[in-house]
C-alpha cells in the first residue's frame, strides 16, 4: 500500500514555489534599487552633484560678483580685469595657454588655482602639493547652527576636514589663508628626515598622533605675481559642493576670503574656466571631416565622386535579365573515352602506339598463345608471339595478323590506321567463343 501524502507540509519547502519567488524578488531589488549619486566629479560650476562646485558659483553671484563661464581656450591673452578660476580641469592647459593666462595675471588679473601635479600652471608657479594629508581647523563652537552642519556624500570618518598641503611655493609676499596640521610621520617625511617605519595611513583617516601647531603646513596660499594675484589651493575637496555647505568645516568662509583677496586687483568679475572641463567646441575629427566635406569645394567634389561611384556600383550590380543556367557536361562513357583516345592518337600520328595498344588488348582479352601471353606479360615480344600463334591456329587471320605485326614494328601511315583497327576487329570477332555474343 502506498504511503499517504504528508499533511501540513509548508509551501516554503517546495522548490517549484520558492525559486520563482526568489527570482522575482531579486529582479525587483535590481530594478527598484536607486543608483547612488556621484561622490566626486570634476570641479565644474555647471555641476550640482556632490563633487561639483556650483555652490561656489552661486555664493559668489549672491555676494555681488559678476560670474561668467568661459567655454573657449586661452588662445590669446585674456582680459586683466577679472579673476579666473582654473579648478583641476579634466583637460590640462597647454604650456601656451598657461603662459597667456599668467601674462594676464601679471597685468593685474586674479587666478584661483587648484594645484595639480605636473600641470603647466603649477610648474610655472613653482607649486607642488603633498602626498599625505592633514587636518584643517574647524569653525568655533556655536558659530554655526545645527541645520547647517548636515554632511553629504563627501565627508571624512572623524568629522574633520582633511587636506593636502603645499610642499613647495614661493615664500616672498605669500599670504596663508589656511594651514593643515599633518601627522608627525608626515612632518618628518616632508622635512627630509627619516620617517618612522609606520604603516602608511590613507588620506582622510583619523590620525592617532598629531603634530604641534608650529609644524602646520599651508593648504591655501595667496601669491603676488606682477600686478596680479594667485590663490593656490592644495586640495580640490575644499571647493566641492558637499564641503562648502557644511558650516562648521569653514570651507565656505575660506573660499570667500580668497576671492575677496583676489578681487582687490582683478575686480569683482569671476570667470570659471569650463572649456577644460569639456564644455564648448573641442576638436572633433568627425565634425571637422563633415564640415570639410560640406563647406569646401574639394570636399563637395569628393562627395559627388563618391555618390557617382555608388551609382555606378549599383548599376553594375543589377542584372537586366535572369542569368542563364549553365549546362552540366557529363563524363564520357568508357566507349566514348576509347574513341576520343583513338582520335587523339590519329591527330598526333601515333599509329605505332595505337597498334600496340590494340594488340595488347586482344591478347589480354582472349589469353591465347604462349605462356607469357597467358601470364599477362606486358612486353612487345609477348604481343608478337600472340600474333604468330593466332596466324598459325587460324590461317584465315594470317593476313590481319601480319598487318598488325607490321604496324607494331614499324607503324603505318595515318590514313591506314583505320585498316589496322578493322584487322583487329576481325581477329577479335573470330577468336570469340560465340561469334553471336555481343562485345
Amino acid at each position: 500500500m502506498a504511503d499517504a501524502p504528508a499533511t501540513g507540509r509548508s509551501w516554503l519547502a517546495r522548490p517549484r514555489v520558492v525559486l520563482p519567488l526568489l527570482a522575482a524578488l531579486l529582479l525587483a531589488m535590481v530594478l527598484l534599487t536607486p543608483t547612488p549619486p556621484e561622490e566626486r566629479g570634476t570641479l565644474s560650476s555647471y555641476s550640482t552633484a556632490a563633487g561639483g562646485t556650483r555652490g561656489l558659483h552661486e555664493a559668489a553671484r549672491r555676494l555681488g560678483w559678476r560670474v561668467e563661464r568661459r567655454v573657449v581656450p586661452f588662445s590669446t591673452v585674456p582680459e586683466s580685469a577679472a579673476v579666473y578660476a582654473v579648478l583641476e580641469p579634466a583637460v590640462p592647459l597647454t604650456a601656451g595657454e598657461a603662459h597667456r593666462l599668467l601674462e594676464a595675471v601679471r597685468a593685474g588679473a586674479g587666478l584661483l588655482l587648484v594645484v595639480q601635479r605636473g600641470s603647466a600652471l603649477a610648474d610655472s608657479l613653482g607649486l607642488r602639493r603633498s602626498l599625505q594629508g592633514g587636518t584643517l581647523p574647524l569653525a568655533p563652537r556655536g558659530f554655526c547652527a545645527d541645520s547647517l552642519n548636515r554632511t553629504g556624500l563627501v565627508t571624512w570618518p572623524d568629522g574633520r576636514v582633511h587636506s593636502w598641503w603645499l610642499t613647495r611655493h614661493p615664500r616672498a609676499g605669500a599670504v596663508t589663508f589656511a594651514s593643515v596640521t599633518p601627522d608627525a610621520a608626515a612632518v618628518e617625511e616632508d622635512s627630509g628626515g627619516a620617517a618612522t617605519p609606520a604603516r602608511p595611513r590613507a588620506r582622510g583617516a583619523p590620525a592617532r598622533q598629531r603634530a604641534t601647531a608650529r609644524d602646520s603646513r599651508p593648504a591655501v596660499v595667496g601669491l603676488p605675481l606682477g600686478r596680479g594675484r594667485v590663490v593656490a589651493v592644495a586640495d580640490p575637496d575644499l571647493l566641492r559642493n558637499d564641503v562648502l555647505r557644511v558650516c562648521r568645516w569653514n570651507a565656505g568662509v575660506l573660499a570667500v576670503r580668497a576671492l575677496d583677496w583676489l578681487g582687490e586687483t582683478g575686480g569683482r568679475r569671476l570667470v570659471f574656466d569650463e572649456y577644460h572641463h569639456g564644455y564648448g567646441a573641442h576638436a572633433d575629427p568627425l565634425r571637422a571631416t563633415g564640415q570639410a566635406l560640406v563647406r569646401t569645394p574639394a570636399g563637395r567634389l569628393a562627395l559627388q565622386v563618391a555618390a557617382a561611384g555608388l551609382v555606378l556600383l549599383a548599376a553594375a550590380g543589377i542584372r537586366p535579365v535572369a542569368p542563364r543556367t549553365l549546362r552540366t557536361v557529363e563524363r564520357r562513357s568508357p566507349l566514348e573515352h576509347v574513341g576520343a583516345l583513338a582520335r587523339a592518337y590519329e591527330q598526333v600520328g601515333a599509329t605505332r602506339l595505337a597498334a600496340r595498344r590494340l594488340v595488347r588488348g586482344l591478347r589480354r582479352r582472349h589469353a591465347v598463345g604462349s605462356q607469357r601471353a597467358v601470364a599477362g606479360d606486358g612486353s612487345a615480344d609477348a604481343d608478337l608471339d600472340f600474333l604468330h600463334r593466332t596466324a598459325a591456329r587460324r590461317p584465315t587471320l594470317a593476313e590481319d595478323a601480319r598487318r598488325l605485326e607490321r604496324a607494331v614494328a614499324d607503324g603505318v601511315p595515318r590514313d591506314q590506321l583505320t585498316a589496322v583497327g578493322e584487322a583487329a576487329a576481325r581477329i577479335d570477332q573470330h577468336l570469340r567463343p560465340d561469334p553471336q555474343a555481343p562485345t
